[in-house]
């Protein structure tokens, strides 16, 4: 179309791609030939850590379960001195089969300390159904009120 004389804009309107984008292929073309538009050149880009390293984090990542991705990114960087943003470390922990699990928030006030305290007494002695000031608990199961196991 350039070829013929058609104005960039009108182009672009026409296929859907910025003026920019046209302008890039229209380089492309008259510098490397038609093939270069037809293939794609694409090489994914390798990472920083090793497989071996990648290892070694996903270890102690299991075994010492921390909170957020920004202590796994600053035990990376204190151990290999490579630098990651908490997405890239999300990513690198997702393809070895972890993830972030988030706890789940109740709607509400917490219980007092002293209270969750006594609550705690109260399971370790009895494995049955019970009422704790007007709400129903149980011995094995999540207590939605405070969010943990009980």
């Amino acid at each position: 179309m350039l070829a013929e004389g058609i104005e960039l804009p009108v182009i672009a309107s026409i296929i859907g791609k910025s003026p920019k984008t046209i302008e890039n292929w229209h380089k492309q073309y008259t510098t490397k030939g038609i093939d270069s538009l037809n293939s794609f050149q694409y090489k994914p880009k390798q990472s920083y850590l090793r497989s071996e390293q990648i290892d070694q984090v996903v270890k102690w990542v299991k075994e010492t379960n921390p909170g957020k991705s920004k202590e796994v990114r600053e035990y990376i960087k204190k151990n290999f001195q490579i630098s990651y943003s908490n997405e890239a470390v999300r990513k690198i922990l997702k393809k070895r089969g972890l993830k972030v699990i988030r706890p789940r928030v109740v709607p509400g006030n917490p219980p007092s300390e002293e209270d969750q305290k006594k609550h705690r007494k109260l399971f370790r002695n009895e494995a049955y159904l019970r009422t704790w000031n007007g709400f129903l608990v149980w011995r094995r199961g999540l207590d939605h009120r405070f969010g943990h196991f009980v």
